[in-house]
């Protein structure tokens, strides 16, 4: 399993942004038309180039013509999760916050959430969390920890919830993320997860000042690589042609 992460700060630039645009396909660039600032743009646009630079390292493309590369289409599960048309053997997700963009690749089904470390909330920790999660965060911010605490259990839960490919209609509080290994509870709707199905978690505090967490089926820790990609070396691949 392949965990990336960039700085999206340089596609906040016209000229840069306008440059990368014919490496995402024409969905994402419609959709890219509708955001309102350039900070959004960037998140996307990101997001969107690191999926292209990952699939073109498994030897395949979003993009019509492009040569060496088999090109794929994308359709939304049952709940709106993206998956390549025939699956190929990969499963992926996106996630952007901030500055970055975030994309996992791997065999199995998979999620990914990044954040900024952002203020914890007990409120919400009290009515979204398991009780024992919302006593971690309450312990944690007695020693100073809390919004750690808060944020690396909200990534946890989102990449659980992308991974299972139901969106929200998997209660927040019907499973707990305080270990490593879960097992999903309850009967899962046809498109998502079944009942029973094992998941990991890899959470890491990187890059500075943000959390991400992955949630993926039979997760080896020996297995996972994580590699931070500047948006240079994105555009020195995409435009090389790989």
């Amino acid at each position: 399993m392949e965990i990336y992460f960039t700085d999206v700060n340089e596609w906040s630039e016209e000229d840069a942004y306008q440059s990368m645009l014919p490496f995402v396909p024409e969905a994402r660039r419609e959709r890219l038309s509708r955001c309102r600032s350039a900070a959004d743009r960037a998140r996307g646009l990101g997001a969107g180039l690191l999926l292209e630079y990952g699939l073109r390292k498994r030897g395949i493309t979003l993009l019509q013509e492009t040569a060496g590369y088999e090109t794929a289409e994308l359709k939304n599960g049952p709940y709106g999760k993206p998956c390549l048309q025939g699956g190929y053997g990969i499963c992926f997700n996106l996630s952007h916050a901030g500055e970055y963009a975030a994309a996992v690749f791997a065999e199995h089904e998979a999620g990914i959430d990044i954040e900024r470390i952002r203020t914890a909330k007990q409120g919400l920790a009290d009515r979204f969390f398991t009780e024992a999660e919302a006593a971690y965060v309450r312990r944690c911010a007695d020693g100073g920890e809390g919004d750690l605490a808060f944020t690396r259990i909200w990534t946890r839960k989102e990449s659980c919830i992308k991974a299972a490919g139901e969106g929200m209609r998997l209660p927040l509080d019907s499973f707990d993320v305080l270990c490593d290994e879960l097992t999903l509870p309850g009967k899962c709707a046809e498109g998502g997860v079944h009942a029973g199905a094992g998941y990991g978690f890899y959470t890491v505090r990187q890059p500075e000042g943000y959390v991400l967490s992955v949630c993926a089926e039979r997760t080896d820790r020996e297995d996972i690589v994580l590699r931070p990609v500047t948006c240079g070396a994105i555009r020195e691949y995409l435009e090389g042609g790989g």
